[in-house]
């Protein structure tokens, strides 16, 4: 009986342990949705915004952040120091793909 209750308390802590937080969302604001399909650092810039359908005028580039599973991971943005995000500003970011239901979202426009 001790087996199976620590068999079950095991795959109980698996599943808690790899899910996503999902205390992040803010109701009314929009976020864009990003796939990952390889492991690597990735550039997003101004047309990539615009090519998504995304005035890029309201957005404060210091206020943007990039989140994995809920969680923010930390971005290095080129020009963000005057609040513009102008035609030569861009950010990186490192992620890995989704080995399993995981998303990853632009917050803060």
């Amino acid at each position: 009986m001790k087996k199976v209750l620590l068999f079950m308390a095991f795959f109980c802590g698996i599943g808690t342990a790899f899910s996503q937080n999902y205390n992040w969302i803010t109701p009314n604001k929009t976020y864009l949705k990003l796939y990952i399909v390889q492991d690597g650092v990735y550039r997003i810039n101004k047309s990539d915004f615009t090519n998504s359908g995304i005035s890029v005028s309201a957005i404060d580039p210091r206020t943007v952040k990039v989140l994995y599973k809920g969680n923010q991971i930390p971005i290095y943005f080129e020009g963000e120091a005057d609040g513009v995000f102008n035609d030569n500003d861009f950010f990186f970011f490192f992620l890995t793909r989704n080995y399993a239901w995981s998303t990853i979202y632009l917050n803060g426009y």
